[in-house]
């Protein structure tokens, strides 16, 4: 088994889940060329498919070259089928299977529609996927909270982002109930899932402008400590880098 984040923020995303002979990626918002590079350096030779969260740039960027089965949301699969028309695409409306792995789509409030997380099977251990969020739904949570492992969007600090450079009508969008999710709320989602039985956390989609992966992790950190759970003793807490994979948990 392996979860690896191959890159994670707005300048493109990617995680590979694997388990016996079944890889998949959640996204591809970077090249195949660095997508090929980071499999060969995690010596994965190849993957299965790719299933799409949304449709934002970020996020599908590589699919048309990656050349791989898609599966995505009903209107994330118009978009996609708009710039790249050879790839096979499958539409999400319900639990699936890749191979050995089941996977549960759950719906996110982003600002565009269909955006998705994904809850993996990978036997009885459980990996959530979920970024790009403008809040926590009841949905959102009751997903966090099934997992082994979770992977989960610590977009912005909210002081950061309000004194930051960003146009009015960016920080609004961003702080809306469809934009990105705060160190603040991340945490609050990261520690409702270690109470209840999560042990592997990692925190996706910093900004590059408005966070800094010692900020996220240190309120993580902080709200989980207040309740009694340390981070590094009873939940692996990790923070995904940007440009480059992250560090991957093999089990």
């Amino acid at each position: 088994m392996i979860i690896c984040t191959l890159a994670s923020g707005s300048d493109g995303n990617a995680v590979l889940i694997g388990y016996k002979s079944t890889y998949l990626l959640v996204d591809a918002g970077i090249s195949a060329k660095r997508v090929n590079k980071a499999l060969w350096e995690l010596g994965v030779s190849d993957i299965d498919c790719v299933l799409v969260t949304h449709e934002h740039s970020d996020h599908i960027s590589g699919l048309s070259v990656l050349k791989k089965d898609v599966y995505a949301a009903p209107h994330t699969a118009w978009a996609v089928r708009e710039g790249a028309p050879h790839l096979r695409i499958r539409e999400i409306t319900g639990d699936f299977s890749v191979g050995e792995i089941d996977v549960t789509p759950f719906g996110t409030p982003h600002d565009t529609p269909d955006s998705l997380g994904f809850l993996f099977h990978l036997g009885g251990f459980r990996v959530c996927v979920c970024t790009d969020l403008g809040h926590v739904t009841r949905t959102v949570l009751d997903h966090a909270c099934r997992a082994d492992c979770l992977l989960i969007e610590s977009n912005h600090d909210e002081a950061m982002l309000r004194a930051g450079r960003y146009p009015a009508f960016l920080k609004e969008r961003i702080l809306g109930p469809n934009g990105h999710l705060s160190n603040d709320a991340s945490a609050g989602v990261a520690l409702a899932a270690a109470r209840n039985g999560t042990r592997y956390i990692t925190l996706c989609h910093l900004s590059k402008d408005n966070n800094r992966p010692d900020i996220a992790e240190r309120t993580a950190a902080q709200r989980l400590s207040e309740r009694g759970i340390a981070a590094g003793r009873d939940v692996r807490l990790s923070v995904a880098p940007r440009g480059m994979a992250g560090d991957a948990l093999r089990l």
